[in-house]
């Protein structure tokens, strides 16, 4: 287990630590649809992806809270005298949140762990597929928005979300979320 992965780890026991009294609050459901590009410290891929999420959080609305989910990042693909590089990503997720109430409009942060995956593959003429590659691991991802309270169980809100993956390459991505809680 790498670094990151150990602090990773570290970091959601603590969350999970830090938010269990938030828990007794309520659970509330979201589903993320947004615009997601691959990036590295280097290059942006022109390409974007359609990202997808379903996230369960506990204590969310009122303060310190935790959360956990999936999400699927979209493919992303690249043309070049070779071929066409496909590439798709998801990600497991679990970290902490902080929501700061300001009458029907509601500020939020979320900082956690996340174990992803990358399923890529290139395409020669023909549509032929070369070779597949997949790879794996662990990061941090940190996401900030604003949603509103459309009534008193349902929000709708915005998000800018960072996962990283490895060796400076990171998925950015921009969401609309509905929350429903319950």
């Amino acid at each position: 287990m790498d670094s990151r992965s150990l602090f990773s780890v570290a970091l959601l026991g603590l969350a999970a630590i830090a938010a269990a009294p938030a828990a007794a609050e309520g659970f509330i459901l979201e589903a993320a649809v947004g615009s997601s590009k691959l990036t590295s410290d280097n290059s942006t891929l022109q390409d974007r992806a359609t990202a997808i999420g379903i996230v369960g959080r506990w204590g969310g609305g009122k303060g310190l809270g935790m959360e956990a989910g999936v999400r699927g990042h979209g493919e992303w693909a690249v043309n070049d005298a070779a071929g066409t590089y496909r590439f798709a990503g998801t990600s497991l997720l679990a970290g902490v949140t902080y929501d700061i109430p300001l009458g029907p409009v509601t500020l939020g942060a979320r900082v956690g762990g996340h174990a992803w995956r990358v399923n890529g593959q290139v395409i020669g003429v023909g549509s032929t597929v070369l070779t597949k590659t997949e790879d794996s691991g662990a990061g941090l991802y940190y996401s900030l928005g604003a949603s509103y309270a459309v009534s008193e169980r349902l929000s709708i809100g915005t998000y800018y979300n960072v996962f990283n993956l490895e060796d400076g390459i990171r998925v950015k991505a921009v969401d609309v979320r509905l929350s429903y809680a319950f």
